[in-house]
């Protein structure tokens, strides 16, 4: 507990002495600031004006993409805020503009220069690096947390009590919550967390998810599944912490039933060598014909890459529903997972473990194969590919935006009402 303490309270002093000069560079706007005169559009105008939205985040995932495509949809200005722009192609094509900020003051520095209607503030298990942007914000402030973290993690494994308190502030604070999960509603419930108005906003599809027809296997035929994203290797991280990303003996289950496991997994980082990490699935690949593992691959060259499979798998560990490892049960049943819709959009099936949230999104929006015993998923999955399903097109990005644009209007008028 000690060692954790002073591990974060040495971050944080660190952090902030790196970032002095730009405290007191901040602090000289806050000085010049009392004599601006702030214009902003009348409140009337609003409903139908174009708002200046301002997405910060320290990281570029798909959820930050999506967003701006979103919001530029229902004809907003959107500017990113971060500090890795990344990939280029992508930030170009769904952003009006791009800066980066390597701390929270030259965050606050650029906010107050270009003065948005909007901010739409995205933490990335990053509470206290975001939480001076949200109390000292210019204009009012959407919190969007990617992952939750009270009652979400094994007291073992907890981060600090200060990350989770900045949590809760951040959460009280805000002038409203867009959730990815229903996270922050078991956080309202469980542990009294004061929030604001919330819009439940997953990721959604760039696309209608594709139909696909039923097709019959001979019984001897070979499938092929895929899994994308984090992958822990048995050799380096303890199952009782990593066992619900790890997949050589899922590999090995499957192969037995004439299944192709394909493995995509996220991009390590670190500058860790990617021989080096996943040395263990490259040696069980050359011995297993059905085990494959890839380099990481671009968010659009995956999507490309996907279609050619008969289903995706999304599991929790070898018994499907039980290795939670760090994670607690709540974890599972209300958080979401940020590659079910890539799997819904290219019509991939999904075989899912038994996790409320997660679970009922495939369910809803595509097409889940549930199964409780891995021994289970050929004769399960071979039944399931030979029916004919309904496509399912309420999951694009399109057929939600309005939603989203009147979380932005009504967040915008507070603008209006504080000067």
């Amino acid at each position: 507990m000690l060692r954790k303490i002073w591990s974060d309270s040495h971050t944080l002093v660190e952090g902030f002495l790196r970032g002095l000069p730009d405290w007191v560079r901040w602090q000289l706007t806050q000085w010049q600031r009392q004599t601006d005169t702030v214009v902003r559009p009348a409140a009337s105008n609003l409903s139908s004006a174009q708002l200046r939205i301002i997405l910060v985040s320290y990281y570029t995932t798909a959820r930050e993409f999506k967003l701006a495509y979103a919001a530029r949809l229902c004809g907003h200005h959107v500017t990113l805020v971060t500090r890795h722009i990344g990939p280029p192609p992508m930030v170009a094509q769904h952003f009006d503009a791009c800066y980066e900020a390597s701390n929270p003051w030259r965050i606050l520095i650029l906010l107050d220069k270009l003065r948005p209607d909007v901010i739409h503030l995205l933490a990335h298990g990053d509470n206290i690096l975001m939480l001076p942007v949200l109390l000292h914000a210019p204009s009012p402030v959407v919190y969007d947390p990617y992952d939750c973290l009270q009652g979400m993690i094994k007291p073992k494994y907890q981060v600090s009590r200060m990350e989770r308190e900045a949590e809760r502030i951040c959460f009280a604070r805000a002038d409203y919550i867009c959730a990815r999960s229903i996270e922050p509603l078991y956080l309202r419930r469980h542990f009294g967390y004061r929030m604001p108005a919330t819009i439940y906003f997953p990721e959604y599809c760039w696309r209608p998810p594709q139909a696909r027809e039923p097709r019959q296997f001979h019984d001897d035929e070979e499938l092929h599944v895929a899994y994308c994203g984090g992958i822990w290797p048995e050799d380096r991280y303890p199952a009782a912490e990593c066992g619900y990303a790890q997949y050589i003996e899922v590999g090995r289950a499957l192969a037995r039933q004439r299944i192709h496991l394909h493995l995509y997994p996220s991009k390590v980082g670190g500058g860790t060598n990617y021989e080096d990490f996943f040395s263990l699935y490259l040696e069980e690949s050359k011995h297993n014909p059905f085990f494959h593992i890839y380099r990481p691959l671009p968010y659009t060259e995956l999507l490309r890459e996907l279609p050619q499979y008969d289903a995706a798998i999304h599991i929790m560990g070898v018994k499907i529903n039980q290795a939670f490892g760090s994670a607690t049960r709540a974890k599972l049943d209300y958080s979401s997972a940020n590659k079910l819709f890539d799997y819904i959009e290219v019509g991939l099936p999904v075989i899912i473990h038994d996790g409320k949230h997660q679970r009922g999104v495939v369910r809803h929006y595509g097409s889940s194969v549930e199964v409780s015993d891995i021994a289970r998923v050929r004769e399960v999955l071979l039944s399931f590919l030979s029916q004919n399903r309904p496509s399912k097109s309420s999951a694009a990005i399109a057929d939600h935006v309005e939603r989203l644009d009147r979380m932005y209007r009504s967040v915008a008028k507070l603008c209006e009402s504080s000067s």
